[in-house]
């Protein structure tokens, strides 16, 4: 007969950090799991390109609110841990150690699904792409659609650096004057309410980004200017709210906090891969930006803010592919939604509805005492 030992129940210290996540550092973690599934090939392709925006998109939204809550209490001098032991400058280290994983993974993700994407038929393409027509088409696109709403700004004495808004998205120039040398270094804000990537005519479903657009035509935005080098940025900004709920009049206060919220203290910025070491340094350094904060990407800035431009190809007559703009946003790659194409009326697809019956012209049985089970006439 065997007897039971007594086993020994470990003590368990309720106060103990080892027994809570942080919570910023576990939001990273399901972030991690949402680019997961953009790697998973048992999804559709444009489904996994979904799950890569909303990864990039998130990423945003955590910065904003988070991310800026925490460089507020570090500048404020808070130094109290949280349930799991840790300060808010301790927080911020661990936050920047696991984003760098998160954006390496996205940058993986989009390179192999840009080349998917190309197998399937969509393409993403470069200026060196562009054929003549190509080139053509674009030079009206850009002239009647996109010239007009450009600004291109002068960085020097007499023009200061300009402010760029949130999720904002811009051309840095290192640009010459053909005619004695004269440098020049200039920006162009990428309008958020433009398309960010421009679908080209013809049966193939190809895509020219937006910079890559203004790029090529960037003689018509500096006549006479040459250009030496040029790169792409992004900002995001401090969106956190504090919001007195017993204040006198709501809507002014939150009127005021959204003014605010809009011109907020730079929390991220993001550059392209490749832009030159000068203008890096420039913008940097006139946004006031620490380099803690400063990331670098593979390709052209978001498409988490892109606008709809839609293509269909012609095997798929009940099926219309889409780049979408994203709340966010990633700013390499976009959304492209799979959606159902809105059905063509035709009469013989009008659903019948009969007309309703009238009741009879003489309405003296309302004035007739009737059984409790006896309905309108209109009714039978």
């Amino acid at each position: 007969m065997t007897t039971l030992q007594p086993v020994e129940t470990p003590v368990i210290d309720l106060e103990s950090k080892d027994r809570f996540i942080n919570r910023e550092l576990s939001w990273l973690a399901f972030n991690l799991r949402v680019i997961e599934e953009a790697f998973n090939p048992r999804h559709p392709l444009l489904e996994r390109l979904r799950f890569l925006s909303i990864s990039a998109s998130n990423l945003d939204e955590f910065y904003m609110v988070r991310v800026a809550g925490l460089k507020g209490q570090v500048d404020a001098g808070v130094v109290t841990t949280s349930q799991d032991g840790l300060t808010p400058a301790q927080q911020l280290v661990a936050i920047n150690r696991e984003a760098s994983e998160l954006l390496a993974a996205q940058k993986r993700c989009w390179s192999e699904l840009k080349t998917e994407l190309r197998e399937a038929g969509i393409a993403v393409v470069e200026a060196d792409e562009l054929t003549k027509a190509d080139l053509k088409w674009l030079e009206t696109r850009f002239m009647e659609h996109i010239f007009p709403v450009l600004t291109p700004l002068a960085i020097d004495p007499a023009h200061p650096f300009p402010f760029i808004p949130n999720a904002g998205i811009a051309l840095v120039l290192h640009l010459f004057r053909r005619d004695d040398g004269e440098v020049l270094r200039a920006l162009v804000p990428l309008p958020q309410q433009i398309e960010r990537f421009i679908r080209l005519p013809g049966e193939a479903i190809r895509f020219v980004p937006l910079e890559t657009l203004v790029l090529q035509f960037l003689d018509r935005l500096f006549p006479g200017f040459g250009m030496e080098g040029h790169g792409m940025f992004r900002v995001i900004r401090d969106s956190e709210m504090d919001i007195d709920e017993e204040a006198e009049d709501l809507v002014r206060v939150f009127e005021s906090a959204l003014k605010r919220r809009r011109r907020g203290h730079v929390i991220r910025l993001t550059f392209n891969a490749g832009i030159p070491e000068e203008l890096k340094h420039l913008v940097i350094a006139e946004m006031h930006v620490a380099e803690s904060d400063v990331y670098e990407f593979e390709s052209s800035p978001s498409v988490c803010a892109t606008s709809a431009a839609t293509a269909s190809p012609p095997s798929a007559r009940r099926t219309s592919w889409s780049i979408t703009r994203s709340k966010a946003s990633t700013w390499w790659c976009s959304s492209f939604v799979r959606r159902r194409a809105t059905p063509t009326w035709s009469p013989s697809s009008r659903p019948f509805i009969a007309p309703p019956r009238t009741a009879p012209s003489s309405r003296r049985w309302w004035r007739r005492p009737r059984p409790a089970s006896r309905s309108p006439p209109w009714w039978n």
